[in-house]
């Protein structure tokens, strides 16, 4: 599959580099952003719970 980079982002700790396949209908395209959203989702909640047991809460 091939890929495009929509976007490119640096700052002191970390360097992201956003890339979209090409091709996809909106529908896939859709779909795909709704997991990379719930694994964020998921990735936020799993750092705020490890948080949390690191301050003894």
């Amino acid at each position: 599959m091939e890929y495009k980079i929509t976007h490119e982002y640096e700052n002191d700790r970390a360097k992201v580099i956003m890339k979209s396949p090409v091709g996809l209908t909106e529908e896939e395209r859709s779909l795909i952003l709704k997991d990379i959203k719930k694994a964020f989702y998921e990735i936020a909640k799993y750092n705020y719970q490890q948080a949390q047991e690191g301050a003894g809460a």
